[in-house]
């Protein structure tokens, strides 16, 4: 015997799913986010640029052309006098001379000091004018690049701290 339904019987089909919406959504979502936060990052650096500096200013060529500092040399004093400083790179092993000029900046830990201050065997940086890198615009004696000092480290007999 056969079984007949009636239309009530039958179920309505279901509606076909659409199951790339919620991805294409959540891409989308992320796309605009993105696009978003570049544009406000880069309308922020436009605004706030620091000290006046140009974009990308961890880069020596986006430096402003006035404010350009030129890196002459750093290593130990061969050879000193009222005129010129000699300067031997210790990984390099070559020598540089500047010439040093009234407007020339001799600094020591930070302070003023004078050419009679620098003695040979010295450990100095020097850093060359922006408009002759043979012309010293700075040099500093016995420079400190902000590690620990000798006096920060502690004693040691051996393989024992004694303090």
């Amino acid at each position: 015997m056969e079984e007949y339904t009636t239309e009530t019987e039958h179920k309505k089909p279901k509606k076909m799913q659409h199951s790339y919406v919620k991805p294409v959504a959540i891409t989308l979502g992320a796309a605009l986010v993105v696009v978003l936060s570049f544009t406000a990052g880069t309308q922020f650096e436009k605004h706030h640029n620091r000290a006046g500096l140009a974009r990308g200013a961890f880069s020596r060529a986006a430096l402003p052309e006035g404010s350009r500092r030129r890196f002459g040399g750093l290593g130990i004093v061969t050879t000193i006098s009222n005129t010129s400083i000699t300067v031997k790179n210790t990984r390099t092993n070559a020598s540089s001379t500047y010439a040093i000029t009234s407007s020339t900046q001799i600094l020591n830990d930070g302070s003023n000091a004078t050419i009679s201050d620098i003695k040979t065997g010295d450990t100095v940086m020097v850093r060359a004018s922006n408009t002759d890198t043979n012309t010293a615009a700075e040099i500093e004696i016995n420079p400190s690049f902000g590690g620990a000092s000798s006096d920060d480290l502690p004693d040691v007999s051996g393989n024992t701290v004694v303090n």
